[in-house]
């Protein structure tokens, strides 16, 4: 799950949840380290601080479309939101992505669509002449 290359028959087994009440099948000793690290990673608490914040940006997000307001830092809270992307994409990432495409071709896609999300909004906040 973690590198994307089939399992096959291993004997890497990852026990996770919070209970262990499934297993993630790793294709190597490596793969099953670095998928290891990612749960624990991924399962701070640093993570209820970024739900709070990507709540605080999207509120931001839709009062300011809502009432219609246009001033030149409208579109920070959208860069905002691509930052929190790109520190934990797991925050907006389901399994499925990870069970298709691997943690890592996920993570670093999600990244770069953050660093995408980043720009434009720099580039918006930039160039915008309200």
């Amino acid at each position: 799950m973690y590198c994307g290359k089939p399992a096959g028959k291993t004997k890497h087994i990852l026990r996770a949840g919070k209970k262990e009440e499934y297993d993630i099948y790793c294709c190597g000793i490596q793969c099953y380290q670095d998928m290891k690290r990612y749960i624990e990673s991924t399962s701070s608490k640093k993570k209820n601080i970024l739900y709070i914040a990507a709540a605080v940006f999207v509120l931001m997000n839709l009062v300011i479309f809502g009432y219609k307001m246009n001033f030149r830092f409208m579109y920070l809270p959208m860069t905002g939101l691509g930052v929190i992307l790109m520190i934990s994409p797991s925050i907006y990432v389901t399994s499925w992505f990870f069970e298709k495409y691997g943690v890592k071709r996920t993570v670093k896609g999600v990244r770069l669509a953050g660093a995408a999300i980043v720009l434009l909004g720099i580039l918006f906040t930039v160039f915008w002449k309200p």
